[in-house]
């Protein structure tokens, strides 16, 4: 059975010029938020920094070929970059012909520990800009205020 959601508020945020998303929305009369960040890969500079998010999907359960994961822990620089109780959303963005322009990636609130805890905008969203802080401190390529001009 499919659960619907009951409302859904989305903010679409801009921050160190990195493209970014809160959601706040409610199933079942639980309250839950979100947060998602895109890297686009024409700011990415050198081969190394595209392929540390092009991430190898696995299957979970193989036998049921339904549930596709990654390998969020061992993945350099996405899983440093102090997720809310770790990633948990991954994908790829492609252009109209097909082509890779980037990396979709989140995590989520309201885990089964947390359950009483109760959130907000300005809790979410300082944890999103802390994330944006350290991707820019990591790939510097994706920072435009250091740039190098040529």
């Amino acid at each position: 059975m499919e659960t619907q959601i009951e409302w859904k508020e989305v903010w679409q945020i801009e921050y160190r010029e990195i493209m970014a998303e809160v959601v706040h929305w409610e199933r079942q009369g639980r309250p839950c938020w979100n947060y998602y960040l895109t890297v686009p890969v024409v700011k990415l500079q050198a081969y190394d920094e595209v392929s540390a998010f092009n991430l190898t999907p696995y299957y979970l359960f193989p036998e049921t070929k339904r549930f596709v994961t990654h390998d969020f822990e061992s993945a350099p620089i996405v899983s440093e970059l102090g997720w809310h109780s770790g990633i948990s959303w991954y994908k790829r963005i492609f252009d109209d012909f097909g082509i890779l322009s980037g990396f979709e990636l989140g995590c989520d609130y309201q885990q089964r520990w947390e359950e009483d805890y109760i959130y907000t905008f300005g809790r979410v969203y300082e944890d999103l800009r802390n994330t944006i802080d350290k991707l820019l401190e990591l790939v510097p390529s994706l920072d435009a205020n250091t740039q190098e001009v040529k």
